[in-house]
């Protein structure tokens, strides 16, 4: 039970989501631990035992060996199923003495250990069947080093669960399941690890993680009832006490119950004020007390509703029947304590501050005002005058918890001195009865006055404190006091409760005789401490020691607070609960809390609850959750009298939602398809799968099923059933299992080795053939097939849902004899041969050749006799039926035929033709072209070619053989070359024929290349050249009377030796010259008007050697003046 300063009263929630209770359960998740908190729920237990060996418990992430024991196997890898945190911290053994160095999952098999840990709490399943621990574990042990489970029911002895965990590598997951866990008030588990010292290898010890203690609840099958059995009151005021009874028609665990006050109208939907409470083990029954809330609406139908929301199940409660809230009459008691300020020995000053208690019984509406006023020195409030105001609409009953007065503060107003004034309060909305005043006292003018009648505010902290300068004024009214020399004006501090010095002059003092500044310094904590002054509200007012009145040297009374927010440590936020889920309701408070300070409450950095709901500031909240799931962050701000403290730490609340489910995959199966399937895993969440009726459940871990498909055909529903803290939910996914197509290969079949055969396959849409590497387009149904040997071929045949099944076909394969038709052979045209291919015993043979060509196609080795490039095909059958069929090449060369080497022949020579030719009878030989031929009809004909000429021979025989040759004669033909030429009388000149290898004989009966002629006249020269042609050269020389020179060389060569480089006619007394250069085509390759010579090129590309023609137009001084002349002639160009 969550209590306020009475023990019966309990603590108004507020409603955090808008609330909805609506619980229908079945499994239950009753407790889940991941060690991931770091508040684990195991503890060592003596029971079979003081603990034994170095090998014991711990709890981290370690999953190294550090190469001293085997690393532990990653959590990723499980036999199947979704660990919640993989790689997090897991509970297992581990060698203690090598903690420092490695804390894996190990132990150190020469020391036998035994060590038992449990689970530090009990639990109760009353109610509750089917109930499962569950867990994820591995070890590799070995048959003296293992782990068990034991439980333990109602305080008794522990009990084995059976197994021994051992020879497990993988994490792999645990479900036990025993009747004895049922329906029980106090059920425990252990788990106990032994090992002998006789294992010599080190291997992996027990580790455990996500345990899981889950039951099913059927509150339809077993229905429990919370029933309210009596109301204090048919009819009860707003803000008062309701005293009433519930009653649980079965005794059940322990638990948390929600109370509802419903709307004005009897209904729950939004409950008008929400309560929490608990009932612990075996009690069926209690009575609460309840304050009916001031916002509760007049109403004749109002009920409760008792709720039990945790731990599961979760129990929607019966109403109560209606009871009234009634407006009630409101009633203001001023007093009955007097003001504080009124308790001084001395009458209360004008200007001082007072602070009137008053008690306010009723229901008070929002904008209502308490008023505070004074009547007139006769007591009379004919004509009262303001004191202060308090803006609330807070009932202050001495009845209702916490049964404090109200306070409305303000100042004493100028009102004349007498000792017959009262005080009293009103209020607002509603208009309250006054009841009471409270007086008479005394009031008077006081002559000095405090800080301008200004409270003071004062924040410290450990190390720092705070001053502030105030002035005093005096003679206030105007009086005759005087203070005399060496007066001293000091700071007295007043008790906030009964008015008694607390100190004087320790804050402040100053000497002064008139109005004066004085400093007022509050210390650090720490010392102010020691100086008997705590933190707090005081009053304070400033006390003259010497003047000419002593009666009248107090002054006017204010307010000094100091105030110390909490800084080490600073406050901190609890919670019941941090995880918690929809409807839960959770109780927030601060530690530590100190005395003076209020603590304004803030969620996701927004101020809650309302400050106007009363509940905020407050040292605690009441939470109750129900909406979206997620975070829900709480802050506190200290305000330590009126000092603002730093704000605390976030503390989060988590709402969860109860598992969302989705099975996948959904797709349609094959018969005996084997799947797994899974749904999304969600952390500290179990699951529980329903084996399907259309197969068989291989294997089923936490989020992970695995199904062989093997049972039926049709529609099937997969169910999965989650559990976690906050609820459950179940997913369910129809799968429809087609059936397999109906597959045929064919049947078995034979063949002959090297051929192939066309398999054929039916019943699906695809198809797939195996081994495919002797088939041909292995996904038709109708592949080819050529193996080697026999072989049996698998089809995989698959329908239009994807379903596949597969048939199988023999092909037998006949070895096929060897065999060859013989090697390619050669023979010349109109030859034969015989074919020497191998003999096959009992086969038969077929040579596919016109009979023309061969002596017999029936036989092994038959004769050919080809007339031209051919092959000879054989089939062959053997006794088996198999065929083979081979073939050679006799490639026919045709007949010799020689038309001799090309050669070369002068113009007008002979030759005779004809290379080897061997003459035989029957040859006929043909030369074309005949006209310079003496018969072409022979095989060696004479030939006189005027020009070159090819020759072709053709030879023939009576066989149909041809056969052809060619011979090419190049005819030379040397040009005779006439050349005339002047020159002036005395003159020499050079005469250079046109070839330069052959031998000469002059007309003048020399036989060199060149001579030299002076005297005119006409020269020849006859060349025989190396081929052997006769060439004749003339010249024409004639002499004049001149004074000018004009000769032209008859060669140069072109190679860039220095000598003899270039060409052009050599003069003298030549004025102009217009040079010309011809090839033998008369094509003009050469012009030059400035006596630039010739170089032997042509567009910038040197010609070949030959001899080329010129001219030349020239203009020379003569006998008879200035003479045009012209000459033409050739030159060799030599390269």
């Amino acid at each position: 039970m969550a209590f306020l300063s009475k023990k019966y009263f309990l603590l108004l929630f507020v409603i955090l989501l808008f609330p909805t209770f609506s619980w229908t359960q079945n499994s239950i998740l009753i407790f889940n631990e991941d060690f991931e908190t770091g508040n684990y729920s195991f503890m060592a237990d003596s029971s079979f035992g003081l603990p034994q060996g170095i090998n014991s418990w711990v709890v981290n992430n370690e999953y190294n060996g550090n190469g001293i024991y085997p690393n532990t196997t990653s959590q990723t890898n499980t036999v199947s199923g979704t660990i919640g945190n993989p790689g997090g911290y897991y509970l297992h053994i581990s060698d203690t003495t090598q903690i420092t160095n490695v804390s894996n999952a190990n132990y150190d098999t020469q020391n036998s250990s035994d060590h038992f840990y449990i689970l530090d709490r009990s639990f109760c399943t009353l109610g509750f069947d089917s109930i499962e621990f569950s867990f994820f574990y591995l070890c590799e042990g070995s048959n003296t080093d293992y782990a068990e489970v034991f439980y333990s029911i109602d305080g008794g002895n522990w009990i084995s669960c059976g197994s021994q965990y051992k020879n497990q590598t993988l994490w792999k997951n645990e479900r036990i399941m025993n009747p004895a866990f049922n329906n029980v008030y106090d059920l425990r588990f252990g788990f106990r690890w032994v090992n002998a010292n006789t294992n010599s290898a080190n291997s992996i010890a027990f580790g455990v993680d996500d345990i899981f203690l889950v039951g099913n609840f059927n509150q339809t099958s077993n229905p429990i009832d919370i029933n309210v059995t009596y109301l204090s009151d048919s009819v009860i005021c707003q803000g008062t006490y309701l005293v009433f009874g519930y009653e649980i028609s079965d005794t059940l665990c322990g638990g948390q119950y929600l109370i509802e006050l419903s709307d004005a109208n009897g209904n729950f939907g939004n409950p008008t004020a929400l309560w929490t409470t608990t009932m612990v083990y075996p009690n069926t029954s209690s009575f609460l007390t309840i304050q009916i809330p001031n916002w509760a609406t007049a109403s004749t139908c109002y009920k409760l509703r008792v709720n039990r929301i945790s731990p599961s199940p979760q129990i929607t409660g019966v109403a109560s029947i209606c009871f009234e809230v009634a407006l009630c009459p409101n009633l203001i008691i001023t007093g009955p304590t007097p003001p504080v300020v009124t308790m001084d020995t001395a009458d209360v000053c004008v200007g001082s501050v007072i602070d009137i208690p008053f008690f306010a019984i009723g229901v008070y509406l929002p904008g209502n005002i308490f008023t505070a006023y004074l009547s007139d020195s006769t007591g009379s409030f004919a004509n009262p005058t303001l004191i202060g105001q308090l803006p609330s609409n807070q009932t202050f009953d001495p009845n209702i918890a916490p049964g404090l007065p109200g306070t409305v503060s303000g100042n004493i107003p100028n009102v004349p001195p007498g000792c017959n004034y009262y005080i009293k309060i009103s209020s607002s909305n509603p208009i309250a009865i006054d009841t009471s005043t409270w007086g008479p006292f005394c009031i008077k003018d006081c002559d000095i006055e405090t800080n301008n009648r200004q409270d003071l505010q004062f924040c410290i902290t450990d190390t720092t404190g705070d001053s502030t300068l105030i002035p005093i004024d005096v003679n206030i009214p105007p009086s005759n006091v005087i203070y005399y020399p060496g007066n001293e004006f000091q700071v007295e501090l007043l008790n906030s409760m009964f008015f008694f010095r607390v100190n004087l002059g320790g804050l402040g003092s100053v000497v002064a005789t008139d109005d004066t500044l004085l400093w007022v310094v509050v210390p650090d904590f720490i010392t102010l401490s020691a100086m008997g002054i705590q933190p707090g509200m005081y009053y304070m007012r400033i006390v003259a020691t010497n003047s000419n009145t002593p009666g009248n040297q107090l002054g006017t009374v204010i307010r000094l607070t100091i105030g110390h927010p909490a800084t080490n440590p600073p406050p901190e936020i609890y919670a019941t609960d941090s995880l918690i889920c929809q409807g839960d309701a959770v109780t927030l408070w601060v530690s530590p809390i100190q005395q003076g300070s209020t603590y304004l409450w803030r969620l996701n950095g927004q101020i809650w609850p309302a400050i106007s709901t009363g509940l905020n500031p407050a040292n605690s909240v009441g939470a109750l959750f129900n909406g979206n799931a997620g975070n829900y962050n709480f802050t506190i701000q200290e305000t330590n009298y009126g000092c603002i403290g730093i704000g605390s730490a976030p503390f989060t609340v988590k709402l969860l939602n109860p598992p969302s489910i989705y099975v996948v995959p959904n797709a349609p199966v094959c018969f005996g398809d084997t799947v797994g399937y899974f749904v999304q895993f969600s952390p500290n969440t179990y699951y529980s799968w329903t084996a399907p009726t259309c197969g068989s459940m291989l294997d089923t871990t936490n989020n992970q099923m695995t199904v062989a498909w093997n049972q039926a055909t049709g529609a099937c529903n997969l169910q999965v059933y989650a559990i976690n803290k906050c609820g459950s939910n179940t997913g369910s996914t129809t799968i429809n299992i087609n059936p397999l197509p109906n597959a045929s290969a064919g049947n078995d079949t034979s063949m002959c080795e090297g051929d192939s055969i066309q398999l054929t396959a039916s019943g699906g849409n695809t198809y797939s053939w195996t081994p495919n590497n002797t088939l041909q387009n292995a996904n038709t149904s109708i592949p080819t097939a050529f193996p080697p040997s026999t072989e049996t071929y698998i089809v995989q045949v698959t329908d239009n849902q994807n379903c596949k099944n597969s048939d199988t076909v023999l092909v037998n394969v006949s070895p096929i004899p060897f065999f060859d038709a013989g090697i390619d052979r050669n023979i010349i045209c109109g030859d034969s041969i015989q074919i020497n291919s191998t003999e096959v015993i009992g086969a038969s043979y077929n040579w596919v050749v016109p009979s023309a060509f061969i002596s017999d196609n029936s036989i092994f080795n038959p004769i050919a006799y080809p007339s031209q490039d051919m092959f000879y095909l054989v089939n062959v059958n053997t006794l088996d039926g198999c065929n083979i069929k081979d073939s050679l090449l006799i490639t026919v060369n045709p007949m010799l035929v020689d038309a001799g080497e090309d050669t070369s022949v002068c113009k007008g020579a002979s030759l005779i033709l004809g290379g080897n030719i061997i003459i035989t009878p029957g040859t006929i030989f043909s030369w074309t072209p005949t006209n310079s031929l003496d018969d072409a009809s022979k095989a060696r004909p004479i030939a006189t070619p005027n020009i070159s000429t090819e020759y072709i021979l053709n030879v023939s025989n009576l066989l149909g053989c041809t056969n052809a040759d060619t011979i090419n004669i190049e005819t030379i033909i040397y040009p005779n070359i006439d050349t005339s030429f002047e020159i002036c009388h005395g003159f020499n000149l050079v005469l250079n024929p046109s070839n330069d290898n052959a031998t000469y004989l002059w007309n003048t009966g020399e036989n060199s290349k060149q001579i030299v002629v002076t005297d005119m006249g006409f020269y020849t020269v006859d060349m025989l050249t190396g081929e052997g042609c006769l060439i004749t050269d003339s010249f024409l020389v004639t002499i004049e009377n001149c004074e000018y020179f004009f000769y032209t060389p008859t060669s140069f060569t072109p190679n860039d030796d220095g000598t003899n480089d270039v060409f052009i006619p050599i003069t003298d007394g030549v004025d102009s010259l217009h040079f010309m250069v011809f090839d033998r085509w008369g094509e003009k390759i050469f012009e030059s008007d400035d006596f630039t010579p010739w170089d032997g090129t042509y567009n910038e590309n040197a010609v070949m050697s030959g001899i080329y023609s010129w001219k030349v137009y020239y203009v020379g001084k003569g006998t008879f003046g200035r003479e045009e002349k012209s000459a033409v002639g050739i030159v060799t160009l030599i390269r």
